[in-house]
C-alpha cells in the first residue's frame, strides 16, 4: 500500500521501524518547502 498523505507522528513511526538509525533526527517531518519558510505534514 502507497501512502501519498501522512501525518507527522505516522512517517516518524515508519522512520522508527525502516530508518538507518546512523544519527538522531529531530522529531520533525517538513513536508514542504518554498525559500526559508517550511511547512510539517500539518500544514504548520
Amino acid at each position: 500500500m502507497i501512502e501519498t498523505k501522512i501525518t507527522s507522528e505516522r512517517a516518524m513511526q515508519l522512520e522508527d521501524k525502516y530508518g538507518a538509525h546512523n544519527y538522531h533526527p529531530l522529531p520533525v517531518v517538513l513536508s514542504r518547502g518554498e525559500g526559508v519558510y517550511v511547512w510539517d505534514a500539518e500544514g504548520k
